[in-house]
C-alpha cells in the first residue's frame, strides 16, 4: 500500500514508517518544510489549511496515519503550551477529511 504518514519524523512515526517500509509498504511523509518536499514526501501546513488532494492522489495514497503534533516532551506544559500541544493535533486531524475524501 501506499500510506501517508503524518508525524514520521517523529519519536513514534518514525518507528511506524519503518515498520511499514519493511513490511513492503511504501511510506509518503506529510511534511511541513518546503526544504524538505521531494518526491518521497508530500507537503502539508496544518495550522494554514493546506493538502493539496491531488498531490496525494498522485501519489496513489491508499491510507493515512496521523501522529503529528507539537512535542509532549519539550518543556513546561503551561497552559499556553498544552493549547499549542492540542491545536497541533487538532488542525491535522480536521484537515486530513476535509483535504482528502477516502478519509
Amino acid at each position: 500500500m501506499n500510506i501517508v504518514v503524518s508525524g514520521a519524523s517523529g519519536l513514534i512515526g518514525s518507528v511506524v514508517a519503518r515498520r511499514l517500509t519493511l513490511a513492503g509498504h511504501q511510506v509518503l511523509p506529510l511534511v511541513r518544510s518546503a526544504a524538505r518536499r521531494g518526491q518521497a514526501t508530500v507537503f502539508w501546513d496544518p495550522a494554514a489549511g493546506v493538502l493539496d488532494p491531488a498531490e496525494l492522489e498522485a501519489a496513489g495514497v491508499e491510507a493515512a496515519i496521523h501522529l503529528a503534533g507539537e512535542s509532549i516532551a519539550a518543556g513546561r506544559w503551561t497552559e499556553r503550551r498544552k493549547a499549542r500541544i492540542l491545536g497541533s493535533r487538532v488542525e491535522g486531524t480536521q484537515l486530513l477529511p476535509r483535504r482528502w475524501p477516502p478519509c
